[in-house]
């Protein structure tokens, strides 16, 4: 009894200092309104934009590599969101890079000055909310850090929703070779080719509503579970 109540008391105590505790860092809230960048097959767009996102400036590019149907795509932001559109045949992906001021799609990997995630604590959970996803698509995350400016980039698959305001996420635990006490670029490219096929998806629609980075909840619970449970075994 003296162990469970240990226990109970442990975990309750836990989850009032993590909830004091919790930071979040807001990476973009799309509030700083940008393009739109409208293209057809073959054709490249790119601007940049100042604003309260991190670093102070977001670079959007978007490029059309198949356009079967002459429809074209578009990216946008507006409105406190982020849009992507592909017309029907048409297969193209964008790019967002957060890598300080520079006016360029050419990365700075130190343009965000040694940038410590985990001053909010960690593991760190990266989360969107899809306002729109109407297809499954792959995106890829790359974050440069380090003193030489290291790249790595981790692909991963978006599901469509099934309703509106469903949260996208990934975890900094995907990324083996990331310093996220000092990181000084990050970019998303989204709908690029799937590994699977090969190939991008078409006429897909997405709208996506702010990214953030919040501690992951419940990690340090579960690390002082799993402790307790080895001395209730032992106890055993």
């Amino acid at each position: 009894m003296k162990i469970k109540s240990l226990l109970l008391g442990a975990v309750l105590a836990l989850g009032i200092t993590t909830s004091a505790n919790a930071g979040m860092i807001t990476i973009d809230d799309f509030s700083d309104d940008q393009g739109p960048l409208a293209v057809m097959q073959g054709e490249t767009l790119f601007s940049s934009v100042l604003g309260s996102m991190i670093g102070g400036e977001r670079d959007l590019e978007i490029t059309s590599v198949v356009d079967v149907y002459n429809q074209g795509a578009s990216v946008n932001v507006a409105a406190d969101n982020f849009f992507f559109s592909s017309g029907a045949g048409n297969e193209s992906m964008f790019t967002i890079q957060w890598d300080g001021v520079d006016g360029s799609n050419a990365i700075n990997p130190f343009g965000l000055g040694g940038l410590d995630l985990t001053a909010i604590g960690g593991p760190i959970k990266f989360i969107t909310t899809m306002i729109e996803s109407d297809l499954d698509a792959w995106f890829d995350v790359t974050f440069w850090s380090g003193p030489n400016g290291t790249a790595e980039t981790v692909e991963l698959p978006i599901p469509g929703v099934d309703r509106p305001g469903r949260d996208a996420f990934f975890l900094s635990s995907e990324f083996s070779n990331t310093d996220f006490t000092n990181i000084g670029a990050i970019q998303v490219r989204g709908n690029i080719a799937s590994p699977d096929t090969g190939l991008m998806q078409r006429s897909y629609d997405l709208q996506l509503d702010g990214v953030t980075a919040v501690p992951e909840p419940g990690s340090l619970a579960l690390a002082l579970l799993a402790v307790l449970g080895i001395a209730v075994r032992r106890r055993a």
